[in-house]
């Protein structure tokens, strides 16, 4: 029996398509060696005494499980469509894995087939009728598949429920129970929904694992980080969870830039916050790109810089200058400054748009917010009776700031049909905004797969939009079927299109 203590052991089968796939394929086998397993590829051991043959078919044995690397060209070699002489590693570690399946009745326990952002096509035919993922978005799901962590587990069979009686002909009909989960709530039992302002209590803090992993990992290595995301999205309430997870010896520096919308106003309330009040009352003349903006800024480190609405320093009149972003870019080399914002939009790029080229956050970790994972949706409706759990995800799909609208609604009405109408009441403006936001190519996609019309990923720019707009939450995709979240955001986009 294998030690359930040791790393599990995955072998990464890939094929030589260029420099850069090479790359983002030792990339994977980096991230899952730091997130606990034992991945292994050919570069790691360079020189096999016993032939690559050989040596190929020990780590495919060894392994608990393959992981193949989906390409065009890899699935063209492990099928054995290749030309004569070419590509020998990936045809020959594709002849074994195949075989592997022959000799275990097709039940396929060892091999995993991953994609970047291509088409579920380029999966060998072998492996396209088992479980594979598309790393763009689904590393968690791989990762959990790789340690046996599922994602979501059965919960514990509760009591049995007594729906209500119809009535009889010539009897009054049985008052129906309400849907909240605890019976009605009196006037002392508060909702357990947040429908106001960002949240920041962890308790009320849903999903994000990822998304708090990745921006996480930057605070570490002391990286810009980018929080990106629509309105109402969750942005801020992430920000937020950020903020609760800094070094405690860190002091940090909380700022919406539509207050603060220049770097003199930044640095300024910085040293507020931070209590330089002499050194504030220094800056109350200075001009954005001085030479007393920097010196300021040079005196207020070490501290972290978490910044809301960060679109407004690119987009406002006085936009971040190269000199305090190379400010900034010293200091966070130097760690000693930690730089999170959360935008709808990138701030880099933004920034570059307007001439302002500095690489202060040209390697910055940008990470989207969407929709959020399927168990926390659940884990935030828990409150609600099982019937009216399904009304909000059906409604609301995994927009967090529907469900706790929908839920809070419940909770206090209990009437499933006056919630919806209400929620897409609420929505309209945040919806409006969305809309007025997306491309012309992004509104014709959305109208495409609301009318359930054909999308064609294979063309580029059609691929790289929708995989954005996945990430923003406003599209959902599952085995290649591209579906509207939540029919509110559904019925809003079959209105205006």
């Amino acid at each position: 029996m294998a030690d359930a203590t040791q790393p599990k052991r995955v072998f990464l089968s890939y094929s030589h398509d260029s420099e850069a796939h090479a790359v983002r394929v030792l990339e994977l086998a980096v991230r899952l060696r730091r997130d606990g397993v034992d991945a292994w590829l050919d570069r790691y051991e360079p020189h096999p005494v016993e032939g690559w043959p050989r040596w190929m078919m020990k780590q495919i044995e060894a392994a608990d499980f393959v992981v193949a690397m989906c390409t065009e060209t890899y699935c063209r070699r492990f099928e054995g469509r290749e030309e004569p002489g070419i590509g020998r590693g990936a045809t020959w570690e594709g002849l074994v894995a195949t075989q592997l399946l022959y000799d275990n009745g097709t039940k396929n326990e060892k091999l995993v087939a991953v994609r970047f952002d291509e088409s579920d096509q380029v999966v060998p035919r072998p492996l396209r009728g088992y479980q594979h993922y598309r790393l763009m978005n689904e590393y968690e799901a791989l990762f959990r598949h790789l340690t046996n962590q599922p994602e979501v587990t059965p919960p514990t069979v509760g009591p049995l429920w007594k729906p209500a009686r119809k009535a009889e002909p010539g009897r009054a009909a049985v008052p129906a129970a309400p849907v909240v989960g605890a019976g009605l709530p009196e006037p002392h039992n508060a909702s357990p929904f947040s429908t106001g302002n960002p949240i920041m209590e962890p308790r009320q803090f849903f999903g994000r694992r990822a998304a708090l992993s990745q921006v996480l990992d930057a605070v570490e290595r002391r990286q810009p980080a980018q929080i990106l995301g629509e309105t109402r999205m969750g942005k801020t309430s992430l920000l937020h969870q950020i903020k609760r997870h800094l070094p405690q010896d860190l002091a940090s520096v909380w700022v919406s830039a539509q207050d603060q919308s220049d770097e003199v106003a930044l640095v300024r309330h910085a040293a507020g916050v931070l209590g330089h009040a002499a050194l504030k009352r220094t800056l109350s003349a200075a001009i954005p790109g001085s030479q007393a903006v920097l010196l300021a800024l040079e005196e207020l480190a070490p501290f972290a810089w978490l910044v809301d609405e960060a679109d407004v320093l690119a987009k406002g009149e006085h936009p971040l200058s190269d000199g305090f972003q190379n400010k900034c870019r010293a200091l966070c080399q130097d760690r000693r400054l930690l730089f999170v914002t959360a935008s709808q939009d990138n701030l880099h790029l933004l920034l570059v748009a307007r001439g302002l080229g500095s690489r202060f956050l040209n390697d910055s970790v940008a990470v989207s917010v969407g929709a959020i994972e399927p168990d926390a949706c659940q884990e935030l409706l828990s409150p609600l009776h099982p019937a009216a759990r399904a009304c909000a995800l059906e409604q609301a799909g995994g927009f967090a700031y529907g469900l706790q609208l929908m839920g809070d609604d419940l909770w206090r009405d209990g009437q499933i049909h006056h919630a919806c109408g209400r929620l897409d009441n609420t929505l309209r403006g945040t919806f409006d905004h969305w809309w007025k936001r997306r491309t012309p190519l992004e509104r014709t996609l959305l109208a495409r797969v609301q009318q359930e019309l054909a999308v064609d990923w294979n063309q580029e720019e059609v691929r790289a939009v929708l995989m954005a707009i996945i990430d923003r939450g406003l599209l959902a995709e599952k085995d290649g079927q591209l579906t509207i979240p939540g029919a509110s955001w559904k019925g809003y986009v079959k209105r205006v299109s």
